[in-house]
């Protein structure tokens, strides 16, 4: 699977993972406001081999498979970003 990983300017180390074919303009409305204006960081080919440094591969590919896009947040702060 051929991804877009978006990085997010106003929140640290968050990341937003969609297909290379999908629209970032896609994304659900409330998480494009708290990701507002969001900038490309890396293309990249997506499978279960592929070596990620803060997510598992796999939950990463069904969660855009699912829902479209998949949400990396900082590890310390996973629950209060969404809590807004």
């Amino acid at each position: 699977m051929n991804v877009v990983i978006y990085r997010s300017r106003r929140m640290p180390d968050t990341y937003i993972y969609i297909k290379q074919s999908a629209s970032i303009e896609d994304l659900p409305e409330g998480l494009a406001q708290k990701f507002r204006n969001p900038e490309p960081f890396l293309e990249l080919e997506l499978h279960a081999e592929r070596y990620l440094q803060q997510a598992d591969p796999i939950k990463v590919m069904t969660a855009i498979e699912t829902h479209g896009y998949y949400l990396q947040l900082p590890p310390a702060e996973k629950d209060d970003v969404l809590a807004d």
